[in-house]
């Protein structure tokens, strides 16, 4: 025979566990505008590189790996770059203020 409990168990108190805080920075609008720009002009600049289309005879992924592979890289110095010239900015700032 079957049992139905009709009276419900009051329910335990879980425990969870506390989210560790974290530090997010957010990104203007503007300065994900201007990333963007820059990147778009450095996707015109290799477009216009001869080597670009280096399999021309060849099926179509050779060219499509190809081209990614150059845009991720350009991508990558473009972004050292700007950390490059950031980490420059606040060092000469941060001079010029030890200076005063």
């Amino acid at each position: 025979m079957l049992r139905i409990r009709l009276r419900s168990q009051p329910a335990r108190a879980r425990i969870q566990p506390q989210a560790k805080p974290y530090h997010y920075e957010s990104s203007s609008p503007i300065s994900i505008a201007v990333a963007a720009l820059i990147l778009g002009k450095a996707v015109l600049i290799a477009d216009m590189v001869p080597m670009i289309n280096r399999f021309p005879n060849k099926p179509l992924i050779y060219n499509v790996a190809w081209k990614t592979v150059i845009y991720w890289l350009l991508s990558a110095v473009i972004h050292y770059l700007e950390l490059l010239t950031d980490t420059r900015w606040k060092t000469t700032a941060s001079t010029q203020l030890m200076n005063d």
